[in-house]
């Protein structure tokens, strides 16, 4: 069962979310500092899945606004979907070879099986429905492929607070994040699609008082070769 704090939101708030991504993005400025995030916590990690031969030639990142992390693989067949493509595309460095395209994350326009490796770093905490989202990421993923997932946790407590404010309390909304996750729950949601974790990395801890401030993880997951689809319930109109 999907835990109650990652059951999908309305759509008027994945719409507050997405908004708020879109004014965020069009500052001036904002695309290097965010560039250097990206190359410093996800660009080892990406190079060792290389190395190992795990990620394949087909690709698909799902969230990749204008940062592209998965750029920065080798030579692949690559595509970037991101419901605010038509804004990121004009953002994204020229030199990015790939394909893109404007799609939510729930109801991807994709073949199942498409990809060898699919990722998503700093998105799940800004969807419309979580469980939704990863089943259709499990979907496009051939079996035993990749699930390569990033998002800032919280202390479990701490999550559940913020997601209790989230619901009861609008005006005291942390606006571009529908859903606050833990550790546990990004490994429970991945477990509830199907997916077997192989490993979870903190790619980005702070130094002080780290109870009250975000850690960054990504989870590596396997699709299991033998794992029956179950298409999710149809998303409803954004």
């Amino acid at each position: 069962m999907v835990p109650w704090s990652l059951r999908q939101v309305s759509s008027r708030r994945w719409r507050q979310a997405q908004e708020h991504e879109a004014h965020f993005w069009i500052q001036p400025n904002a695309l290097p500092p965010q560039q250097d995030r990206v190359a410093q916590r996800y660009a080892g990690l990406l190079e060792e899945l290389d190395r190992q031969g795990q990620v394949g030639g087909r690709i698909l990142e799902v969230g990749s606004g204008p940062t592209c992390v998965s750029a920065r693989l080798g030579n692949r067949l690559r595509v970037f979907a991101d419901p605010l493509m038509a804004l990121y595309r004009s953002l994204c460095a020229d030199a990015v070879p790939g394909h893109f395209v404007a799609t939510v994350g729930e109801q991807l326009p994709f073949a199942d099986a498409s990809f060898d490796a699919v990722f998503s770093f700093n998105v799940i905490d800004h969807v419309f429905s979580p469980a939704r989202f990863v089943s259709e990421l499990v979907r496009v993923l051939r079996p035993s492929g990749l699930v390569i997932i990033g998002v800032y946790t919280h202390p479990r407590l701490f999550a559940a607070v913020r997601t209790l404010l989230d619901r009861a309390l609008p005006w005291a909304r942390e606006l571009p994040h529908p859903f606050f996750f833990s550790r546990h729950s990004l490994l429970h949601l991945l477990r509830h699609c199907g997916l077997q974790v192989e490993r979870v990395v903190c790619v980005h801890a702070p130094n002080h008082i780290p109870a009250l401030h975000r850690q960054d993880w990504v989870g590596v997951a396997r699709k299991p070769a033998g794992l029956a689809f179950r298409s999710p319930v149809s998303a409803s109109a954004r």
